[in-house]
């Protein structure tokens, strides 16, 4: 039996059934993981573990911290999602 997933993940903005499914996959069980993390980290967790996300997921992540529909980020801001996630991925190698 697969285990319930986390309500208040559930409850956030942008975040569905499978979104939240790879966050608890990767171990961000509650908004606060998510929060301390930030949006792109919980990204790279979730990419790292080999799920095939795009980067909608990334700015829909930032969305549900800041209470907004992914589709109403601004261009700047997702350029400087995008740019963050390019930056911790080479600072990784």
């Amino acid at each position: 039996m697969e285990k319930a997933l986390p309500a208040d993940l559930l409850a956030l903005s942008n975040l569905g059934p499978t979104s939240v499914r790879w966050l608890v996959e990767v171990g961000i069980e509650r908004p606060s993981d998510l929060e301390t993390l930030g949006a792109v980290e919980a990204y790279r967790r979730i990419r790292g573990a080999g799920l095939a996300v795009s980067l909608n997921l990334l700015y829909a992540l930032h969305g549900a911290l800041w209470n907004v529909s992914w589709i109403d980020l601004p261009a700047e801001v997702k350029a400087d999602l995008r740019q963050a996630v390019r930056s911790a991925d080479e600072a990784e190698t």
